[in-house]
């Protein structure tokens, strides 16, 4: 396993986690159909996903899992950010 498919899956483990935590905290309120909207959009996050290289992955991970902003990414990532 490469280091970005590493750091994929770490932070696909570290998102889901956290959510396990705030889960205990939130009294249930969905409904069966909530849960069949939140299952086919992770299925469909899940296939584009699929379509991107690890690199691809880890900046869109960074960006809407963990809000960093453009300029650390490029940094992170050393990449140049399009003006």
């Amino acid at each position: 396993m490469t280091d970005d498919e590493k750091i994929v899956e770490l932070l696909f483990c570290r998102s889901e986690c956290a959510l396990q935590e705030l889960e205990s905290c939130i009294p249930d309120q969905k409904t069966v159909e909530d849960e069949m909207e939140v299952r086919k959009l992770a299925r469909i996050i899940e296939a584009f996903l699929d379509t991107l290289t690890i690199k691809e992955r880890v900046i869109f991970m960074r960006r809407y899992a963990y809000m960093d902003n453009y300029s650390e990414i490029a940094k992170r990532e050393e990449v140049e950010v399009e003006q």
